[in-house]
């Protein structure tokens, strides 16, 4: 039985306007696009219900993330996991920052954690979007 790709559009109960309207996507529908294929060979992250599409890493900001995960986890010891380019699941955002510190071991975890004691972004060419836009996600979320 052939499955259908087109996700339904939630109804729009807000005031009617002519100008077009961003639609936001669910975790759930992010994480069944990524099944079916759509963000293949791409990096993306879901912030805020807009799917963001990150450029490849160079080795300048790879190796520094290497190095500040390696070094958190010397700094650290036990009781935190130190967590290199993986999801933090913020309920409409699921950032995957350079770096993240949660309480626990990876063994504690069923699903992306929700909260992390750290985060760390490497930046370069995304400096203002780390410092504005997700700065203030990871704030918001506490």
């Amino acid at each position: 039985m052939a499955q259908s790709i087109v996700a339904p559009v939630p109804a729009f109960h807000g005031p009617t306007s002519d100008e077009p309207l961003p639609r936001r996507w669910t975790r759930d529908e992010y994480y069944r696009m990524g099944e079916l294929g759509f963000f293949h060979g791409q990096r993306v992250e879901l912030i805020e219900g807009e799917i963001m599409v990150l450029s490849p890493q160079n080795w300048p900001h790879s190796s520094t993330v290497d190095r500040v995960g390696k070094l958190l986890d010397r700094v650290l010891g036990t009781g935190f996991w130190t967590r290199m380019q993986l999801p933090v699941n913020l309920g409409a955002s699921e950032p995957e920052p350079d770096v993240s510190v949660v309480v626990g071991r990876r063994e504690d975890y069923s699903d992306h954690p929700t909260t992390a004691v750290l985060i760390v972004e490497v930046a370069e060419s995304s400096l203002d979007y780390d410092r504005t836009r997700k700065a203030s996600l990871y704030a918001r979320a506490g």
